[in-house]
């Protein structure tokens, strides 16, 4: 091997070392600023609402570097995962497709927030007028057949569903169509759901987050705490 290849090999496996511990301090950085546990006010979520979580797992980093997020805090509302709300006559109910669980689940938010990390819950109204009995059955129906998590991201098939997936997924179940747009890309991430709720005020209801009781409003762009 000439000089000048082995130059090239060195400064190639010096990058490479170096963008590892970049990512590995950024990471460090991101663990230790994550704030204490939200707990969500749930008076306002209703059936067929799209839930957002920010969690603070390496998994949940990646996914919100993946959708553009660059901050080094952990509540600035770009969301690492999504869900659907489900209203029963004794609560609130988050359906989601977990991670831990490996499959579909319902959970109530306090055992949401224990079993996958996340730090704060908020809520969005689905850019398309809902069925919510129907949304609900879908949803149990999902849950009853153990439908598992889609490990290989693949949205081509609904053998198995990842959280976005699911999403889209019982919306166009109940002929609404306002995700399936999310399709034609190579993921589905949370924060293109948000997006898409975002940009359609038009045909959306005022947006709702969840906050500790007693907590001031903020903004979509600001941090839920």
């Amino acid at each position: 091997m000439d000089k000048k290849k082995r130059s090239y090999l060195r400064i190639i496996g010096w990058g490479c070392t170096f963008v590892f511990l970049f990512l590995i301090v950024w990471i460090g950085i991101v663990w230790l600023n994550r704030p204490a546990y939200i707990e969500p006010d749930t008076s306002t979520f209703e059936t067929g609402d799209v839930f957002f979580s920010v969690g603070d797992s390496w998994e949940s980093v990646a996914v919100r570097t993946l959708s553009g997020s660059l901050s080094l805090e952990v509540a600035d509302s770009t969301p690492s995962h999504c869900g659907i709300v489900v209203r029963y006559a004794e609560g609130v109910k988050l359906a989601h497709a977990s991670t831990v669980k490996k499959k579909i689940v319902l959970e109530t938010p306090e055992e949401y927030l224990r079993n996958n990390g996340s730090y704060c819950i908020y809520t969005r109204k689905a850019p398309c007028t809902v069925d919510t009995l129907a949304i609900r059955q879908s949803v149990e129906t999902l849950v009853k057949n153990r439908v598992p998590f889609d490990f290989n991201f693949d949205h081509s098939t609904s053998k198995a569903l990842y959280c976005t997936e699911m999403v889209v997924r019982v919306f166009e179940q109940n002929n609404c169509f306002c995700f399936s747009k999310l399709r034609h890309n190579s993921y589905m991430y949370p924060n293109d759901l948000l997006k898409l709720c975002k940009d359609n005020k038009r045909m959306c209801q005022k947006s709702r987050v969840a906050r500790p009781e007693g907590a001031a409003p903020h903004s979509p762009g600001q941090r839920p705490g």
